[in-house]
């Protein structure tokens, strides 16, 4: 996996928006702020969940089934995309210029 071009990470944050932490401690764990968003995305739309691990991994639906079928797996590749992609900096970014 590697990190996203520009126009993707921004597709990444549209996703991941409605299930960012609205408040994050700079000196709390990166792996809190993560569980934070993949609780809220498994409770409210699991769907993000899918698609924005497919986008990241930049798996189709199919492949994704196939090479992962283990849901352990799929979060691993989640977390991996998280931190390759720097969400918390994305995040940042994204509010200072007004997205």
């Amino acid at each position: 996996m590697q990190a996203l071009c520009i126009r993707d990470a921004l597709s990444l944050y549209k996703i991941l928006e409605p299930h960012l932490p609205v408040a994050f401690d700079r000196n709390e764990v990166a792996v809190s702020y993560i569980k934070e968003i993949v609780d809220s995305m498994v409770e409210n739309d699991p769907e993000a969940y899918l698609k924005a691990v497919m986008l990241m991994s930049g798996n189709s639906r199919e492949e994704m089934e196939k090479k992962y079928p283990d849901g352990d797996r799929v979060l691993k590749l989640f977390i991996e995309g998280m931190i390759i992609n720097q969400v918390i900096v994305l995040d940042d970014f994204c509010k200072q210029v007004g997205l």
